[in-house]
């Protein structure tokens, strides 16, 4: 299972980590903005305005710190600085 799951069940499962940190384990997520040029319903503007709010400084550092306090290590950790 991925490191927020087990870190949300841990209290209720017996599971120990057999493998971790290996680059072929990593969960990434993406941000792509469709061309609006390939349809006339492509909200350009919210998109644009999505990418710019996942982007921002203080959503960043909610994502790096998002289950700190709760489960003492971070749930998820945003690839960009």
């Amino acid at each position: 299972t991925d490191r927020a799951t087990y870190l949300k069940l841990k209290r209720r499962i017996e599971l120990t980590i057999l493998l971790e940190g290996d680059p072929e384990l990593l969960n990434t997520y993406s941000l792509l903005q469709v061309n609006p040029l390939r349809s006339p319903k492509i909200n350009r503007a919210g998109a644009r305005a999505f990418v710019d709010f996942m982007l921002a400084p203080e959503t960043l550092n909610l994502i790096r710190t998002f289950g700190l306090k709760q489960y003492g290590e971070p749930l998820f950790h945003p690839l960009k600085k």
